[in-house]
């Protein structure tokens, strides 16, 4: 494997496998810094200095390595006919007042981010999630999402506003893609073919308003997908606007699958506060592509290293870390090395903390 990565045999101080190794521990055991890596880890490592260190991290041949090992274990993930998998993209990104070798996102941040296939109830032994695109800088999940065949006729793939375009919902019916996607009110226009039900109210206090067979778009529009329409309010007044592919499903059912998209929340949260992606060692571009991809390749172990355990996909992982650690003796939380953002109310004052993205 490694001589497929390295076929002209550089010699490395610090080798691929014990690097990964080594950040592994540094995750599980929630190491503060790379000076803190390299006295746990130094004589694994075959380095007693930090700056070595840190050239290891952002090396091609580093960030290759661990994406083989990922490649090898995503050969397992096969969601089942039907079975829900939400899709979602998770910034990794700090400052960009802090010193950095990172593109561009926005004004203010740096970085890059991550689309991934989730399972939400994954089955024990099978992979979990599965990585679908890095993307350096700023991105558009409908863009991306365009360029990614998904699975025809298999799991319904649940998405969110950020994926809504009317080209990428033709496509996935050309395709014959199982979706649930939630409708952004802007560009938001249809005219309803068939009414399924009338005005009523669903589980947890939510109404439903329109439960129809629609087209999308306006009469100007050459693409006009048909669609099942599920307009629903909840109980705080907010809209709920889904459409998917479900012809035959009942309204309820839709929205009960929709909600279950909130897994994917929990994992990008399970990676940065739990497993500690968000306290970063190095920020360079390609060092913090490193950083997620070991930080999922820990989350796929933890998950396939288990076969007893029931639930949902992210309660298992977060069982499971938190069982790891207690057997070494350790329970805690980061400190981490990346600022807060912290929220202004109207009148100024402070209003909780902001993760880092």
């Amino acid at each position: 494997m490694w001589a497929e990565i390295e076929p002209r045999h550089y010699e490395r101080s610090v080798e691929a496998v014990q690097l990964i190794r080594s950040f592994l521990g540094a995750f599980v055991m929630l190491l503060p810094s790379l000076e803190a890596l390299v006295r746990r880890f130094g004589q694994t490592l075959a380095t007693s200095h930090a700056s070595t260190l840190s050239y290891a991290l952002r090396r091609a041949s580093s960030l290759a390595m661990v994406k083989v090992l990922i490649a090898r274990l995503e050969e397992g993930f096969h969601p089942g006919e039907l079975a829900l998998v939400a899709l979602d993209s998770m910034a990794a990104s700090l400052r960009k007042t802090q010193r950095h070798g990172c593109k561009a996102m926005t004004r203010t941040a740096v970085g890059g981010g991550v689309l991934w296939a989730f399972c939400v109830d994954a089955v024990r032994g099978a992979c979990p999630v599965k990585m679908l695109k890095f993307t350096h800088g700023a991105w558009s999940d409908s863009k991306t999402l365009m360029g990614i065949d998904l699975v025809s006729r298999g799991p319904v793939y649940l998405m969110d506003r950020g994926f809504w375009a009317i080209a990428l919902i033709g496509r996935l019916l050309k395709n014959q893609t199982r979706f649930i996607m939630r409708a952004s009110r802007q560009d938001f226009t249809f005219e309803i073919v068939q009414t399924l039900g009338l005005a009523r109210m669903a589980r947890r206090g939510v109404r439903i308003e329109i439960d129809a067979i629609v087209t999308l778009g306006s009469k100007q529009r050459k693409m006009r997908p048909r669609v099942r329409l599920v307009y629903a309010r909840t109980k705080k007044g907010k809209d709920l606007i889904l459409v998917s592919d479900r012809m035959q499903w009942s309204a309820e059912r839709i929205l009960e699958s929709y909600r279950q998209r909130w897994q994917i929340e929990r994992f990008h949260r399970f990676l940065k506060e739990s497993v500690g992606l968000a306290h970063l060692y190095n920020f360079q571009q390609r060092g913090l592509e490193f950083l997620v991809h070991v930080a999922l390749l820990l989350a796929l172990l933890l998950f396939l290293s288990d076969s007893r355990g029931k639930g949902l996909t992210a309660d298992i992982l977060y069982s499971l870390l938190k069982n790891l650690r207690l057997e070494i003796g350790l329970l805690g939380v980061w400190r981490r090395n990346t600022p807060r953002w912290r929220k202004r109310t109207s009148k100024g004052n402070r209003k909780g903390d902001k993760t880092i993205e």
